[in-house]
């Protein structure tokens, strides 16, 4: 549970104690069997920085940080998590870009897939069955989908360049993708000839 010890200071109640465990706000509480993962800033870092990926079986024991992930400077922060298959997807702002990451919740497990946009842009990120969708921009700044399925990584679309190409508000109904892009709802059930309109 999330909430306030006798200091004042936020953590995981069931699974921390005073001067143990993450620091600050956890965030993102996504769960893999009989452990559930979070994002968390590290004590004495920035404010707005959550740079640190922990693990917990509910014990203060098994709550352990899985990575605290690199720096570049700016306030650098996990932004959305999910699971597929038994690992954890995860986006992180970094620097000048936002990177997908991956993590099997060891600390060599836990690495970068793919640069995916500018950071602070609304990357979207879904898991639907054992696949994991995600929204991307390529150089010319077109909006994207992507999919990850096991170690295959592939583009579906790109879709036309304009204020309104981005994909969002990713919905899965059944083995379905929805999502909305060029004021149009699109659909794909993740094969290479989608998604269509």
């Amino acid at each position: 549970m999330d909430g306030w010890d006798a200091r004042g200071a936020r953590g995981l109640w069931e699974a921390t104690r005073p001067g143990h465990g993450p620091g600050g706000d956890s965030w993102y509480l996504t769960r893999v069997g009989n452990t559930v993962f979070f994002a968390a800033r590290s004590e004495g870092f920035n404010d707005f920085a959550v740079e640190e990926l922990w693990k917990t079986d509910g014990t203060p024991s098994g709550t352990v940080r899985v990575k605290r992930l690199p720096k570049a400077g700016e306030p650098d922060q996990i932004a959305v998590m999910v699971q597929a298959n038994g690992t954890v997807y995860f986006t992180y702002d970094h620097g000048y870009e936002a990177q997908l990451w991956k993590s099997d919740g060891t600390d060599a497990g836990t690495v970068v897939v793919q640069s995916v946009a500018r950071p602070y842009e609304d990357v979207q990120l879904l898991a639907v069955g054992n696949t994991v969708f995600f929204t991307a921009r390529d150089a010319q700044r077109r909006g994207e989908l992507w999919k990850r399925e096991g170690a295959s990584l592939q583009r579906l679309v790109t879709f036309t360049p304009s204020s309104s190409s981005w994909g969002e508000r990713l919905t899965a109904v059944g083995n379905m993708l929805f999502l909305a892009a060029d004021r149009t709802l699109w659909r794909s059930d993740g094969t290479p000839g989608g998604p269509l309109p």
